[in-house]
Protein backbone atom coordinates (compact mmCIF):
# COMPACT_ATOMS: atom_id res chain seq x y z
CA UNK A 1 0.00 0.00 0.00
CA UNK A 2 2.80 2.34 0.89
CA UNK A 3 4.55 1.53 -2.39
CA UNK A 4 1.46 2.37 -4.41
CA UNK A 5 1.05 5.64 -2.53
CA UNK A 6 4.72 6.47 -3.08
CA UNK A 7 4.34 5.75 -6.79
CA UNK A 8 1.35 8.10 -7.05
CA UNK A 9 3.06 10.89 -5.16
CA UNK A 10 6.50 10.80 -6.82
CA UNK A 11 6.52 8.88 -10.11
CA UNK A 12 3.20 9.90 -11.62
CA UNK A 13 3.97 13.66 -11.51
CA UNK A 14 7.44 12.94 -12.88
CA UNK A 15 6.06 10.96 -15.81
CA UNK A 16 3.58 13.74 -16.47
CA UNK A 17 6.35 16.31 -16.69
CA UNK A 18 8.28 14.12 -19.11
CA UNK A 19 5.31 13.70 -21.46
CA UNK A 20 4.47 17.40 -21.27
CA UNK A 21 8.03 18.34 -22.20
CA UNK A 22 8.03 16.26 -25.41
CA UNK A 23 5.80 18.65 -27.43
CA UNK A 24 7.80 21.61 -26.12
CA UNK A 25 11.08 20.07 -27.24
CA UNK A 26 9.65 19.29 -30.67
CA UNK A 27 8.86 22.97 -31.17
CA UNK A 28 12.53 23.95 -30.85
CA UNK A 29 13.56 24.29 -34.49
CA UNK A 30 17.05 25.24 -35.57
CA UNK A 31 19.00 25.10 -38.80
CA UNK A 32 22.51 25.92 -40.00
CA UNK A 33 24.16 27.15 -43.18
CA UNK A 34 27.70 25.95 -43.84
CA UNK A 35 30.25 26.34 -46.61
CA UNK A 36 31.78 23.22 -48.12
CA UNK A 37 34.73 23.04 -48.22
CA UNK A 38 35.37 25.28 -45.20
CA UNK A 39 39.07 25.70 -46.08
CA UNK A 40 41.60 24.72 -48.73
CA UNK A 41 44.22 25.81 -51.26
CA UNK A 42 43.60 26.99 -54.80
CA UNK A 43 45.93 28.19 -57.57
CA UNK A 44 45.67 31.68 -58.98
CA UNK A 45 43.91 31.57 -62.35
CA UNK A 46 41.76 28.61 -61.37
CA UNK A 47 38.28 28.51 -59.80
CA UNK A 48 37.26 28.30 -56.16
CA UNK A 49 34.11 26.17 -55.94
CA UNK A 50 32.07 26.45 -52.73
CA UNK A 51 28.76 24.76 -51.85
CA UNK A 52 26.27 26.47 -49.54
CA UNK A 53 24.69 23.67 -47.52
CA UNK A 54 21.51 23.87 -45.42
CA UNK A 55 21.53 21.57 -42.39
CA UNK A 56 18.30 20.92 -40.48
CA UNK A 57 16.54 18.18 -38.52
CA UNK A 58 12.86 17.91 -39.42
CA UNK A 59 12.16 21.55 -40.29
CA UNK A 60 9.63 22.41 -42.99
CA UNK A 61 10.86 25.54 -44.76
CA UNK A 62 9.34 27.95 -47.25
CA UNK A 63 12.64 29.29 -48.53
CA UNK A 64 16.21 30.38 -47.88
CA UNK A 65 17.98 33.72 -48.29
CA UNK A 66 21.74 33.50 -48.86
CA UNK A 67 24.06 36.50 -48.49
CA UNK A 68 27.69 35.64 -49.20
CA UNK A 69 30.46 38.17 -48.66
CA UNK A 70 33.84 37.77 -50.37
CA UNK A 71 37.05 39.73 -50.93
CA UNK A 72 37.05 41.46 -54.30
CA UNK A 73 40.86 41.80 -54.37
CA UNK A 74 41.20 38.02 -54.68
CA UNK A 75 37.83 36.69 -55.86
CA UNK A 76 35.27 37.43 -58.56
CA UNK A 77 31.91 35.69 -58.99
CA UNK A 78 32.10 33.61 -62.15
CA UNK A 79 28.95 31.47 -61.94
CA UNK A 80 26.17 30.45 -59.56
CA UNK A 81 24.77 26.92 -59.92
CA UNK A 82 21.36 26.44 -58.36
CA UNK A 83 20.63 23.38 -56.26
CA UNK A 84 18.00 20.82 -57.25
CA UNK A 85 16.10 20.76 -53.94
CA UNK A 86 14.32 24.12 -54.14
CA UNK A 87 11.93 24.77 -57.01
CA UNK A 88 12.51 28.46 -57.68
CA UNK A 89 15.38 30.94 -57.43
CA UNK A 90 13.83 34.39 -57.95
CA UNK A 91 16.85 36.43 -56.84
CA UNK A 92 20.53 36.38 -57.81
CA UNK A 93 22.45 39.63 -57.38
CA UNK A 94 26.16 40.43 -57.20
CA UNK A 95 26.68 43.75 -55.43
CA UNK A 96 30.33 44.61 -54.89
CA UNK A 97 31.67 42.02 -52.49
CA UNK A 98 28.28 40.40 -51.87
CA UNK A 99 26.39 37.60 -53.59
CA UNK A 100 22.67 37.53 -52.74
CA UNK A 101 20.52 34.54 -53.71
CA UNK A 102 16.98 33.52 -52.68
CA UNK A 103 15.55 30.01 -53.01
CA UNK A 104 11.79 29.33 -52.70
CA UNK A 105 10.01 26.10 -51.81
CA UNK A 106 6.68 24.93 -53.27
CA UNK A 107 3.50 26.15 -51.55
CA UNK A 108 3.42 23.18 -49.17
CA UNK A 109 7.01 23.79 -48.03
CA UNK A 110 9.92 21.37 -48.02
CA UNK A 111 10.88 19.02 -45.21
CA UNK A 112 14.61 19.12 -44.39
CA UNK A 113 15.72 16.02 -42.49
CA UNK A 114 19.48 16.18 -42.99
CA UNK A 115 21.29 18.54 -45.35
CA UNK A 116 20.76 19.90 -48.87
CA UNK A 117 22.91 21.98 -51.22
CA UNK A 118 21.17 25.32 -51.75
CA UNK A 119 23.65 26.59 -54.35
CA UNK A 120 27.19 26.28 -55.63
CA UNK A 121 29.19 29.50 -55.95
CA UNK A 122 32.08 29.46 -58.43
CA UNK A 123 34.64 32.23 -57.90
CA UNK A 124 37.39 33.21 -60.31
CA UNK A 125 40.66 33.62 -58.40
CA UNK A 126 42.31 36.87 -59.51
CA UNK A 127 45.09 37.35 -56.96
CA UNK A 128 47.25 35.45 -54.48
CA UNK A 129 47.09 35.50 -50.69
CA UNK A 130 44.63 34.43 -48.01
CA UNK A 131 40.95 35.04 -48.70
CA UNK A 132 37.60 34.49 -46.98
CA UNK A 133 34.03 33.72 -47.98
CA UNK A 134 31.49 34.44 -45.24
CA UNK A 135 27.79 33.87 -44.78
CA UNK A 136 26.38 37.17 -43.55
CA UNK A 137 24.18 36.43 -40.52
CA UNK A 138 22.93 38.33 -37.48
CA UNK A 139 20.33 36.77 -35.22
CA UNK A 140 17.02 38.59 -35.56
CA UNK A 141 17.96 40.40 -38.79
CA UNK A 142 15.82 39.95 -41.91
CA UNK A 143 18.24 41.53 -44.39
CA UNK A 144 20.95 38.87 -44.35
CA UNK A 145 20.96 35.04 -44.54
CA UNK A 146 17.71 33.46 -43.32
CA UNK A 147 15.85 30.13 -43.29
CA UNK A 148 12.09 30.78 -43.33
CA UNK A 149 9.89 28.21 -41.58
CA UNK A 150 6.66 27.05 -43.25
CA UNK A 151 3.42 28.86 -42.23
CA UNK A 152 5.02 30.80 -39.35
CA UNK A 153 7.55 32.77 -41.47
CA UNK A 154 9.97 32.62 -38.54
CA UNK A 155 13.72 32.42 -39.09
CA UNK A 156 15.13 29.09 -37.87
CA UNK A 157 18.74 29.91 -38.76
CA UNK A 158 20.90 29.81 -35.63
CA UNK A 159 24.42 29.18 -36.94
CA UNK A 160 26.66 29.70 -39.97
CA UNK A 161 30.09 28.27 -40.76
CA UNK A 162 32.31 30.32 -43.05
CA UNK A 163 35.25 29.54 -45.34
CA UNK A 164 38.93 30.46 -45.21
CA UNK A 165 41.14 29.74 -48.24
CA UNK A 166 44.72 30.21 -49.40
CA UNK A 167 45.47 31.27 -52.97
CA UNK A 168 48.90 30.30 -54.29
CA UNK A 169 50.65 31.51 -57.43
CA UNK A 170 50.47 29.33 -60.52
CA UNK A 171 53.62 27.46 -61.65
CA UNK A 172 53.81 29.70 -64.73
CA UNK A 173 53.79 32.85 -62.59
CA UNK A 174 56.43 31.43 -60.22
CA UNK A 175 58.71 30.59 -63.17
CA UNK A 176 58.20 34.04 -64.70
CA UNK A 177 59.11 35.71 -61.41
CA UNK A 178 62.25 33.54 -61.12
CA UNK A 179 63.39 34.48 -64.62
CA UNK A 180 62.74 38.14 -63.98
CA UNK A 181 64.80 38.05 -60.77
CA UNK A 182 67.64 36.22 -62.55
CA UNK A 183 67.76 38.73 -65.42
CA UNK A 184 67.64 41.79 -63.20
CA UNK A 185 71.08 43.56 -63.01
CA UNK A 186 72.78 43.61 -59.62
CA UNK A 187 72.80 46.98 -57.87
CA UNK A 188 76.47 47.84 -57.08
CA UNK A 189 75.62 50.31 -54.31
CA UNK A 190 75.11 47.73 -51.49
CA UNK A 191 78.40 45.99 -52.44
CA UNK A 192 80.25 49.35 -52.46
CA UNK A 193 78.87 50.23 -49.02
CA UNK A 194 79.95 46.85 -47.61
CA UNK A 195 83.49 47.40 -48.93
CA UNK A 196 83.67 50.90 -47.40
CA UNK A 197 82.44 49.61 -44.04
CA UNK A 198 84.96 46.74 -44.09
CA UNK A 199 87.84 49.14 -44.88
CA UNK A 200 86.77 51.53 -42.13
CA UNK A 201 86.60 48.73 -39.57
CA UNK A 202 90.03 47.46 -40.63
CA UNK A 203 91.60 50.92 -40.30
CA UNK A 204 90.04 51.40 -36.86
CA UNK A 205 91.36 48.04 -35.68
CA UNK A 206 94.92 48.82 -36.89
CA UNK A 207 94.98 52.25 -35.22
CA UNK A 208 93.61 50.90 -31.98
CA UNK A 209 96.18 48.10 -31.70
CA UNK A 210 99.27 49.94 -33.06
CA UNK A 211 102.28 49.91 -30.68
CA UNK A 212 104.53 53.00 -30.24
CA UNK A 213 107.91 52.94 -32.02
CA UNK A 214 110.81 51.73 -29.85
CA UNK A 215 113.35 54.38 -31.02
CA UNK A 216 111.29 57.27 -29.71
CA UNK A 217 112.67 58.60 -26.39
CA UNK A 218 110.04 59.22 -23.76
CA UNK A 219 111.48 60.93 -20.65
CA UNK A 220 110.48 59.69 -17.25
CA UNK A 221 108.22 62.01 -15.30
CA UNK A 222 109.65 63.86 -12.24
CA UNK A 223 108.07 66.16 -9.64
CA UNK A 224 108.07 69.83 -10.49
CA UNK A 225 109.02 70.90 -6.93
CA UNK A 226 112.19 68.84 -7.11
CA UNK A 227 114.28 69.95 -10.10
CA UNK A 228 116.64 67.36 -11.46
CA UNK A 229 120.19 67.31 -10.05
CA UNK A 230 122.90 68.68 -12.27
CA UNK A 231 125.88 66.35 -12.38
Amino acid sequence: MKLILLFKIIFLPLLGLIFLSIPILSLVQASSLVLNPPFGNVEEGKDLVVDVVLQANGEVVDGVDIVLTFETKTLKVKEVKKGTFFSNYPKEVVDGGQLKVSAISPAEGLLITNEVVVLTAIFEVINTGGTRVDLSFTSGSTTDSNVVLHTSSKDSLTEVKNGNYSVTASPEKIEAARKQAASKPINPLPIFLLIVIALALGAWYVLKNRKPKEDVFIPEPFPLDRPPKVQ
